[in-house]
């Protein structure tokens, strides 16, 4: 009687722990990000961006100027390009773009995602043509059946495809990019508790949002910064928003192990915004800008963020 009590006790522990693993929830992102956008990130991603285009469009700030904006675009080789090759017009048809990455230089991952309205077979006989005017910066390639286009980029080599006519993919190897083409959006990524964390500051206002978990080799690399190595070992995430409407509002927070290293990086950043407001030769605008960024911390967390109004541009043009 006590072994078939101890095995149902067993038999049930381990029903509860499936049944936990299977309604784990999802990991936190914006709404505006897209309903299934955790079906399109990286594994254990280290970085997190999502730019949210389709809002950007529609702010306030952005739609005040949009004529001079589409007429700088329309003379924009580039900008014509990338409209023939991807056969969208990225200020019209493209919703969403999320990026997400992990490892180092020698083992780095990455990959992007367009989320938007797409006509593949204009896309493709775009890329064509640009394969034959520019063959040193892209050529069709395939995979098995799978079409993919090789793009140069500096000193990186790309491999992007559509997964479907609303979702272009692109990572840095072959192998990659048709993993994310047939198995992306089937299934929520897996996501360390510091990603965790920093993804729950995403809000469905913001315009761009970025988190980022700090490791040991990013912590060596800030700790090089000016005032920043006693500091850096205590990091944990750094996240970052832009928010846009009548107004543009950036935001970026340095998470630490406790309240007495926010405090710390707190100073340092109101030091360095000290020392940045009384560079010469900057332009009007960088100077404004920089004296109406805001400093702060609570808890383990240092913020600091700046507001650009309508006030602050008109200040900085009468400056200059």
């Amino acid at each position: 009687m006590i072994r078939s009590r101890k095995t149902w006790m067993a038999l049930a522990a381990l029903a509860l722990l499936s049944a936990s693993a299977v309604s784990a929830p999802a990991p936190q992102l914006p709404k505006s990000a897209g309903a299934d956008a955790d079906k399109w990130l990286l594994n254990d991603a280290e970085a997190v961006l999502v730019v949210n285009v389709k809002q950007i469009r529609s702010a306030a700030m952005v739609k005040s100027n949009e004529a001079t904006i589409k007429a700088m675009l329309k003379e924009n080789e580039q900008y014509k390009a990338l409209t023939a090759a991807i056969g969208a017009d990225p200020m019209k048809d493209v919703d969403i773009v999320l990026l997400s990455a992990s490892g180092t230089s020698k083992d780095a991952k990455a990959l992007l995602v367009v989320k938007g309205t797409f006509d593949q077979a204009k896309a493709h006989k775009g890329m064509e043509k640009l394969a034959k005017d520019k063959p040193d910066e892209l050529k069709l390639v395939k995979s098995g059946t799978t079409q993919l286009y090789e793009i140069k980029a500096q000193d990186q080599t790309l491999y992007a495809g559509f997964a479907n006519k609303n979702t272009l993919v692109a990572t840095t190897t072959k192998d990659d990019t048709v993993t994310a083409i047939k198995s992306g959006g089937k299934k929520s990524a897996k996501i360390a508790k510091g990603m965790q964390a920093a993804l729950k500051t995403f809000g469905d206002k913001d315009s761009v949002a970025l988190a980022v978990v700090v490791g040991a080799d990013l912590k060596k690399t800030i700790a090089k910064a000016p005032l920043m190595n006693n500091v850096a070992p205590k990091l944990q995430t750094i996240t970052a928003s832009l928010q846009l409407d009548k107004e543009a509002t950036l935001k970026i927070s340095g998470n630490t192990e406790d309240a007495k290293s926010a405090k710390a990086l707190s100073n340092v950043l109101t030091l360095l915004k000290g020392l940045g407001e009384n560079i010469e030769d900057l332009p009007p605008i960088a100077t404004e800008a920089i004296k109406a960024i805001k400093i702060g911390n609570a808890g383990s967390t240092a913020t600091a963020t700046l507001k650009v109004t309508k006030e602050l541009l008109e200040k900085a043009q009468k400056d200059n």
